[in-house]
Parts: structure tokens; sequence; C-alpha cells
């Protein structure tokens, strides 16, 4: 779920009865929507405005909210289209 109750818009993870687990990504930075949650691969691909507050890159992270990977480059936003098993981005 996304809130941005820590002032920033950030993806939390919720149990079943609506209770917080953890807060995934944090940060003085904008997460803008998540494109893509694979539970397989335990990774969440996001786009936000982390490096540059004038566009959208794509990120992944774990699950547990470790190891977050900026994946495009560039001075433009970028647009993501996930395969229909999510397996390419």
């Amino acid at each position: 779920m996304q809130s941005d109750k820590s002032g920033w818009m950030h993806i939390y993870q919720y149990d079943m009865n609506g209770n917080l687990i953890k807060q995934i990504t944090n940060g003085n930075y904008t997460v803008k929507n998540i494109v893509e949650i694979n539970e397989k691969k335990n990774m969440i691909w996001f786009t936000a405005r982390k490096e540059n507050s004038s566009r959208y890159d794509l990120y992944n992270v774990k699950i547990n909210g470790t190891d977050l990977q900026r994946l495009t480059f560039g001075n433009y936003t970028h647009t993501v289209n996930v395969s229909p098993d999510g397996s390419i981005l």
C-alpha cells in the first residue's frame, strides 16, 4: 500500500488485518506508483522522484525493504510496461 503518512509518498506492507508490518521505502522522495510486485522474485518495481525532483525513474527493492536499485537513467521520465506474466519490464 502507498501512503504519505511520513510526509512523503512511500510503500508500506500491512497484514490482512490492516496492521503495519513495515515501511518498505523511506527517505525524502516521492514514490509515484507501484509498477509490479513479484512475490516469487521477492521484488517490487516502482517509479519515484528520488535523484531528481523533475523526473520519475524506475526502481526495484526487495519486499523486505533492502537492496534499493535505480534501473533507469537519463534526463527524462520513463514509461514502463510489464509483460503479462510480470517477468519482463
